[in-house]
């Protein structure tokens, strides 16, 4: 029997103390500067200390009658507050340093991506310059081409008209020659009938 008195202690002290930790909940103190914390749960009760705004509480009871909250602090001191000091959230004050974090981790994300895009755009810029300078030099190259083209046409054209030139004279010097040889085989075919038979009676008359 006392050994099973000793085991129902056990399991009801073990079922109080679970049964303190559940209704234990965790508060922060609210955005006032300051928040008087107090020995008993009323303004009555002995001042203990000061709670700062945003600092994390540990709830452990509320006096319905009071509206006063009993909590334990960091230090580990249990103490009394009005309730309505208590907030479920962190305060602004508290999340302050976490927003400016945050704050400064978008502006550092911020200035990143805009150096990016800076040095991307200027390497942009310059891709585009050098595509503009090469379209400038090859513009300038095939300016160039068709200038030595047009020189060439030229030369070409004297020279088929020299070509053509000297053929014509080479023809008409042919022609001449050609009419020259003509006539004076022409003459000779005359005069070759006179001059040989001429000599044929000389030759009949010495017989």
């Amino acid at each position: 029997m006392q050994k099973r008195h000793c085991i129902y202690l056990a399991i009801l002290s073990l079922t109080i103390s679970l049964s303190a930790q559940a209704a234990e909940e965790e508060r922060y103190i609210s955005d006032n500067l300051t928040t008087y914390v107090h020995s008993g749960p009323g303004d009555e009760y002995r001042i203990l200390g000061v709670l700062k705004a945003g600092e994390p509480v540990t709830l452990l009871d509320v006096n319905t009658t009071t509206q006063y909250a009993q909590i334990r602090d960091k230090k580990g001191r249990v103490v009394w507050l009005p309730a309505k000091q208590l907030s479920q959230v962190p305060s602004q004050l508290s999340r302050l340093p976490d927003l400016e974090q945050k704050i400064k981790n978008l502006t550092d994300q911020l200035n990143d991506t805009h150096h990016r895009l800076k040095e991307r755009s200027q390497e942009i810029q310059e891709k585009i310059a050098l595509s503009e300078k090469l379209i400038e030099e090859l513009k300038s190259e095939n300016k160039g081409l068709k200038e030595q083209l047009t020189i060439r046409n030229q030369q070409i054209n004297e020279i088929e008209n020299k070509t053509n030139a000297e053929k014509n004279n080479i023809m008409m010097k042919w022609f001449t020659y050609g009419g020259m040889v003509a006539g004076t085989g022409f003459i000779l075919g005359l005069l070759l009938p006179f001059l040989i038979p001429r000599r044929k009676r000389n030759h009949r008359w010495m017989d």
